[in-house]
């Protein structure tokens, strides 16, 4: 290709924009940028890709086994007696089906994990937003997300992930666990059953 062609082929840049003046007392925010170029949300996304691979871990060995135990029973098939090969498909089908209940329960609690993780940001997050709103004496806060282009004298963002920086920089979260959870929940409507 020649480089004439090739600057044909090249999209152009951008052009500048020229801003109107900043609207006083509209602020804009982006607080999915807040959460994701701070240092607490760097280390929250961090945190729950490790905890994904731990789980990854977990589920990968668990299938492994159980396609194992699958070519296993296969390559005894002709060995077996029908009932004795029907017996231990049913125990394998019912392994599997264990396995895939795990494995929906383990995605459940990625999510669980993630939501509580990030709800916490957001309660670090709240003061902040007030204070520099206030600080810069907004009579209006809008998403920037939800703005094709705004004035960047408007934006926010930038002091908030500061004052977010200042505030906190990680805290200690592991995998929620939704089983341990559903457990005690059980307990007590056991308890209440009337005796006969």
């Amino acid at each position: 290709m020649s480089s004439a062609a090739f600057a044909q082929a090249a999209p152009a840049a951008a052009p500048a924009v020229n801003h109107g003046p900043a609207l006083p007392g509209v602020c804009v925010l982006s607080l999915e940028g807040a959460i994701t170029t701070s240092t607490v949300g760097g280390y929250v996304q961090t945190r729950l890709q490790q905890i994904a691979t731990q789980v990854q871990a977990e589920l990968k060995a668990e299938d492994t086994a159980l396609q194992n135990e699958a070519k296993t029973l296969e390559g005894q098939r002709a060995s077996l007696d029908q009932k004795t090969f029907e017996q231990r498909a049913t125990a394998l089908q019912t392994k599997a089906t264990a396995f895939q209940r795990k494995a929906q329960l383990r995605e459940r609690e990625l999510g669980a994990t993630q939501q509580k993780a990030l709800g916490r940001v957001g309660q670090e997050l709240d003061p902040i937003i007030r204070q520099v709103y206030q600080q810069r004496q907004c009579s209006m806060l809008l998403n920037r997300d939800s703005i094709v282009i705004a004035n960047p004298a408007m934006d926010i963002t930038q002091p908030v992930v500061t004052a977010l920086n200042a505030k906190i920089q990680q805290f200690s979260f592991d995998r929620e666990r939704l089983d341990q959870a559903a457990a005690p929940a059980q307990a007590p409507a056991a308890a209440a059953t009337p005796r006969k």
